[in-house]
């Protein structure tokens, strides 16, 4: 079985590397490890095995989690948890048609909202397809697999995807182009055809998607408008006749060359974010830029978001996802020591003076070369890192973290969701659902979850700090 992708091929083409210098900079400031109770539960696929890549891709809306794992049964999986019970379970797992031979890389991209699931297999039948999954009496089922009209070899197509409600985005970077589908109760039609003003078959448009009522966002990150290979993001919005426009190009200040800023985006509430993770002279680890609407068709940059102590070479901005004012960005190169990259995600919140540092996310069990960061989703204060060369169930098995992400209303300097000690459900609330959660690993040799009180055993002295905090209500 070929070996999951290295980080070149997850940012597409090889990139072309000059040096520049700048001279000043946006940071943020110093950011503190988040609490143990933060990370919520670590998930692995039941069939878990070598070299699947569980957790090259996530997603997560509601209580619902969507994971990727494109190289099980070397055609690819993908997967569902749900939380029932105050646990979380894995609920389904789908796999592609696999009619074109091996390698189909079905789960290199999912997306789920509300009942409805995409996952894209950009390797099948060469060119590239997309899956739809969709939630019928708490069973999921196939609905649909469809590909662009044009779809050729090689174009990539569902490499990237994105989905709110009935509208779906699919990226196709090595045919420079993403497109629009709609579901319409039956069948999922093509609408759009989105291309770069002046774009070249080289700038990898459509390694990432965002979509967010009538606004897209679309990655560029060879994209040469602010220097060689710095990279963009495209905006684009949906017109009163049902058409798309292209409303506005998004370059990062500073720039640097082969930064490939917009090879991750997020859209949510008026504001995007892009990650710009391959580092240089600016920005050494990396860096993720914010911007907000300024009008209709308008951008502003607001924020160029770092951690001035990471390592050089950490790629914060590997991915990114944002939901209201939370950001969370991965950094899967990111390292302790000298060792192989083991992976952080940054918890950011916007804030009346701007957007702020809250948390640097890692594992519990973080290990050289987890990659911890790869890919991240978020939802209200429910957080999920994917780790997709973590060795759970053999080499480059792959897991995804959950963790509680959100924001520090009191001003502590922890998040508010880390504050609320002994909510091992996530659901914001210290109650039996958690009790029962504790008292299943009682005995056990933990770090975090249980172990309330850190010492590494949950015992009775966890068992004490429940049964005071129970009945308490997080912020």
């Amino acid at each position: 079985m070929p070996p999951c992708p290295p980080v070149n091929e997850r940012f597409g083409r090889t990139s072309r590397r000059m040096l520049v210098a700048w001279s000043c900079c946006i940071l943020a400031a110093a950011l503190p490890p988040a609490a143990g109770q933060c990370e919520i539960m670590k998930l692995v696929p039941a069939d878990g095995g070598p070299n699947f890549c569980f957790g090259l891709s996530v997603a997560v809306d509601g209580y619902d989690v969507a994971v990727g794992s494109p190289r099980t049964s070397q055609r690819g999986m993908a997967y569902i948890f749900e939380r029932e019970g105050g646990a979380w379970n894995q609920a389904a797992r789908f796999m592609g048609d696999g009619l074109y031979g091996l390698n189909d890389q079905f789960g290199q991209s999912v997306a789920i909202s509300g009942n409805a699931m995409l996952v894209g297999a950009w390797s099948e039948n060469t060119g590239g397809a997309v899956y739809a999954f969709r939630r019928h009496n708490a069973l999921w089922a196939r609905e649909a697999r469809f590909s662009a009209a044009e779809t050729a070899s090689g174009d990539r197509f569902g490499y990237s995807v994105a989905l709110r409600g009935d509208v779906a985005v699919v990226g196709a970077p090595f045919r420079n182009a993403a497109y629009v589908f709609r579901w319409d109760g039956q069948a999922w039609s093509e609408q759009a055809r989105l291309v770069a003003t002046g774009g070249l078959n080289t700038d990898d448009f459509g390694q990432a998607v965002a979509l967010d009522g009538e606004t897209i966002v679309v990655g560029a990150p060879q994209h040469d408008a602010a220097g060689f290979n710095v990279g963009s993001a495209f905006v684009f919005e949906r017109q009163r006749n049902g058409s798309w426009q292209q409303v506005a190009m998004l370059t990062p200040a500073p720039a640097w060359p082969s930064s490939r800023f917009g090879a991750a985006v997020a859209l949510h509430a008026g504001a995007v974010a892009v990650g710009a993770p391959v580092g240089g002279s600016v920005f050494p680890a990396g860096a993720t830029f914010v911007y907000e609407r300024s009008g209709r068709g308008g951008w502003t940059q607001v924020a160029a978001l770092s951690d001035p102590n990471a390592p050089g070479s950490s790629q914060i901005g590997a991915s990114v996802a944002l939901d209201g004012g939370i950001l969370l960005v991965g950094a899967s190169q990111y390292r302790e020591g000298a060792g192989p990259a083991t992976g952080a995600a940054y918890v950011f919140e916007r804030r009346p003076g701007g957007w702020q540092g809250l948390a640097r996310l890692t594992a519990h069990d973080g290990e050289d070369g987890d990659w911890f960061g790869a890919a991240v989703g978020l939802h209200g204060r429910l957080g999920l890192v994917g780790a997709w060369r973590d060795n759970p169930n053999g080499s480059r098995s792959g897991s995804a973290y959950l963790f509680a992400a959100g924001p520090d209303a009191d001003g502590n300097g922890l998040m508010d969701a880390c504050g609320c000690l002994g909510d091992l459900s996530g659901d914001w609330v210290v109650d039996s659902e958690d009790l029962a959660l504790l008292i299943a690993a009682f005995g056990l040799g933990l770090e975090g979850g249980p172990d309330l009180n850190a010492d590494g055993v949950v015992d009775q002295h966890d068992l004490g700090i429940m049964l005071m905090r129970l009945g308490s209500v997080c912020p």
